[in-house]
């Protein structure tokens, strides 16, 4: 076989290990003007739902026994997405990277055992194993959510959705009967003056 034919099975045994599945949404947290400076802490996590032959990925609003609801950052703007738990094949949580960090402090540690002397040939290999098991763990780490109190500490409102956003995110309809999408949020409650600072 040459090369070229050896390269092309390659090419196509490997494409067929490849997910097709259409994904919406992305993996970066975006915010909105009015979230300013705000810290990550106030937003939820970014989660990955397999559901309805696609994989969506957003912002983990609010869950409860029925539904996950979801902020889809999108290229024409935010989507929001609720997604009934019994359609969902695959919920996991994305953890903060803390893998950087773990491999920096693995390194000095690695180079630190020069000061061993002769110990050296034991304390590297430790700092050399422990440290690659670390780093690994930390870099990039997901968590399996099954259902609603799993993955409750990882929303925006572990509570639930508010009321206020409860009808928006239900696409009930309205009373002339035509549904309501999906939207925005509504507009925030002005700041007291004492408040402000």
């Amino acid at each position: 076989m040459s090369a070229r034919a050896g390269t092309l099975a390659l090419s196509v045994a490997l494409g067929a290990c490849a997910s097709t599945v259409p994904i919406r949404g992305s993996d970066t947290l975006y915010r909105t003007r009015a979230a300013g400076d705000a810290p990550a802490e106030v937003f939820g996590r970014i989660v990955h739902v397999q559901a309805h032959g696609e994989e969506l990925r957003g912002e983990l609003l609010a869950c409860d026994g029925a539904q996950l609801y979801l902020r889809l950052a999108t290229v024409d703007g935010e989507a929001w997405e609720r997604v009934a738990w019994r359609d969902a094949l695959e919920v996991s949580a994305l953890g903060p990277s803390g893998g950087g960090a773990m491999l920096g402090w693995s390194i000095a540690g690695l180079v630190s055992t020069i000061t061993h002397g002769f110990f050296l040939v034991i304390s590297a290999p430790v700092w050399l194993l422990s440290g690659s098991i670390v780093t690994a763990l930390n870099w990039s780490p997901t968590t399996r959510l099954a259902n609603c109190s799993e993955a409750a500490p990882y929303a925006r409102f572990p509570q639930g959705l508010p009321e206020s956003m409860r009808e928006r995110a239900s696409g009930s309809p309205r009373p002339d009967g035509t549904p309501t999408a999906p939207g925005a949020p509504p507009a925030a409650a002005p700041v007291a003056p004492w408040m402000q600072q």
